[in-house]
């Protein structure tokens, strides 16, 4: 069988792909790759005139349909696909990439409830409602693709109890997604970032200067010896959505420049 070499250009080339957590950060880096590769996106954030500025950016023939969204409130991602993916008749591939880290999530015994019960409405609810949300979308299509992004924090100490525990949870539901849908064709990995140059990385680092009284160089510990751009991820959740890639699933693909293996 004599391998298809595919245009970087038009990978992704008629596919319709829903991004949420779309307004900046890895969400928007995301979109801004989908769109060289071809596809067709609707973007939802809960941030309204982020996610304007990335439709003005982006333009009407790439960005289809767009809806700022609580992305933690069910009745509101169910509006979502009701007036947003069901008038456009087709979904191929869905990219979580909303998240919060909550400056109250801190040590266990000083922990708040609402807090946590906040941090994991967010981070794994809402990816719950709209991942629930797409399957019959996806199964209409034929197949697609589900990326979740997650993090290291799940896989290595946790910054905060609620902060892992939301992203241990994307980490657990992608292999059951995986493992209930696959057979259909509807495909479900995880990005597990390390540091990256995001508006939630400048919080953080404003809390580590306050603190501590110092800024502490969260790349330091990657291999690569710097933090990553929200680009770098992007690519990967493109290609986890594109044909490519149709033979993975359920997995967790890390993209912090070696953090988890140092």
């Amino acid at each position: 069988m004599s391998l298809q070499l595919i245009d970087p250009a038009t990978r992704m080339h008629g596919k319709t792909c829903l991004i949420t957590g779309a307004a900046s950060g890895i969400g928007r880096a995301t979109a801004q790759v989908l769109a060289s590769q071809g596809a067709r996106l609707v973007v939802t954030d809960i941030n309204g005139p982020g996610l304007e500025a990335l439709v003005d950016e982006l333009g009407d023939g790439v960005v289809v349909a767009w809806q700022e969204t609580d992305i933690s409130d069910e009745s509101a991602v169910a509006r979502l696909y009701d007036d947003v993916v069901a008038p456009l008749g087709r979904l191929d591939a869905v990219v979580c990439a909303h998240g919060l880290l909550d400056p109250g999530d801190g040590r266990l015994e000083q922990h708040h409830t609402a807090v946590f019960e906040r941090v994991l409405r967010v981070n794994l609810f809402g990816c719950y409602y709209v991942v629930r949300a797409a399957i019959p979308w996806l199964r209409a299509a034929g197949g697609g693709s589900i990326v979740l992004i997650s993090s290291n924090g799940a896989l290595r100490t946790p910054s905060g109890i609620a902060y892992g525990a939301s992203k241990g949870g994307l980490n657990a539901m992608a292999k059951a997604i995986s493992g209930q849908y696959a057979r259909e064709g509807i495909r479900c990995n995880v990005l597990s970032p390390g540091s990256i140059e995001t508006p939630m990385l400048q919080e953080v680092k404003a809390r580590l200067a306050a603190g501590a009284g110092t800024s502490k160089d969260l790349g330091s510990m990657a291999h690569m010896r710097r933090v990553g751009r929200p680009e770098e991820v992007g690519y990967a959740a493109a290609f986890l959505c594109s044909d490519e890639s149709s033979f993975i699933t359920a997995t967790i693909q890390v993209v912090d420049g070696g953090v988890a293996q140092h």
